[in-house]
């Protein structure tokens, strides 16, 4: 089965550890939200380490920087987006 997970983060007053969780739609609709908000930004940002992983296989790896906005994450976030679509499990 593939799925990505959050290998590390960065935490701090506006950010948890989501280290070891997988990435769900709901996951990343909340890293989305933390991305744009301006009390993230003005505390600079957080490195998000992703991997993606098929058959117990890392097979990538993605690092987000949250709180650096759309501009600079939207073409991973809609590669998570569609990636989540194609890996529905039910």
């Amino acid at each position: 089965m593939r799925h990505i997970e959050i290998e590390f983060n960065e935490t701090g007053e506006f950010v948890g550890d989501f280290s070891g969780r997988k990435l769900s739609q709901d996951l990343l609709d909340l890293i989305k939200w933390l991305d744009e908000r301006a009390e993230i930004r003005d505390n600079g940002y957080y490195k998000f380490y992703f991997e993606e992983i098929e058959a117990g296989e890392v097979k990538s790896r993605f690092r987000v920087d949250i709180g650096d906005g759309w501009k600079c994450n939207g073409d991973i976030y809609e590669y998570f987006d569609e990636f989540l679509e194609e890996n529905i499990t039910v």
